[in-house]
């Protein structure tokens, strides 16, 4: 009787974390390649680095299947979605859940809230530097209009690179990655239809960019 109870409260715990209307799902598979002039060791996501944005609706519920090809542990975090009565999904590595071990899968579910852009990324720093992250963006929910209408939108994801293996120590990063200007050629290292190029870090050749009032970085 006691093991009946205690399957139907593990029940009932999971069907409260997954509150929230039905959103998109996602099938995504994770493995190392070796990509750009330089031939470093990129960390994928269906082949892009940065990995596929994730887009949804204000109060969706999100699924994302992520099968782990590499040689080591996954764990994904998702900033700036809900987490309550769902800690299986926070993606915290060694804390909540487990993380992915290698040829294994796991469906992470959360609900979005927060309206506006954030990221996810890997739990693991080095990985997150190889390339492990990506956008979540958050739309109003049908039929409700945007609180802060826009003529144009376009997000832009700056990326420290390394021509080392990410598990070699190489002090600070070479280049800055940013669309439309750059030094080095990034066409195989990145996803294609964000037309990525490349800066030098220490001695950029191209002026700053201006950023308008209301805009908001994330560190990735």
């Amino acid at each position: 009787m006691d093991r009946l109870m205690t399957a139907l409260c593990l029940c009932l715990f999971v069907m409260m974390g997954s509150g929230g209307a039905r959103g998109p799902f996602y099938n995504w598979e994770v493995k190392q390649e070796m990509r750009g002039s330089y031939k470093e060791q990129v960390v994928t996501i269906n082949g892009q680095s940065p990995g596929p944005p994730i887009q949804a609706r204000q109060g969706d519920r999100v699924f994302v299947r992520v099968t782990n090809r590499l040689s080591e542990n996954v764990a994904i975090h998702w900033h700036n979605t809900q987490k309550i009565q769902s800690l299986g999904s926070d993606g915290t590595g060694d804390v909540v859940p487990r993380p992915i071990s290698p040829r294994k899968t796991f469906t992470y579910v959360f609900v979005v809230h927060q309206l506006g852009k954030s990221q996810y990324d890997s739990y693991y720093t080095m990985q997150t530097v190889a390339g492990l992250h990506g956008l979540i963006d958050v739309l109003p929910p049908y039929g409700v209009a945007e609180p802060f209408a826009q003529d144009y939108d376009k997000s832009i994801i700056l990326d420290d690179r390394y021509y080392k293996s990410y598990y070699d120590w190489v002090g600070e990063p070479e280049s800055l990655l940013i669309p439309r200007k750059g030094k080095f050629d990034y066409a195989e290292s990145t996803t294609p239809s964000s037309h990525p190029t490349a800066r030098d870090a220490i001695n950029p050749e191209y002026p700053h960019w201006r950023v308008v009032p209301g805009s908001q970085p994330y560190h990735c």
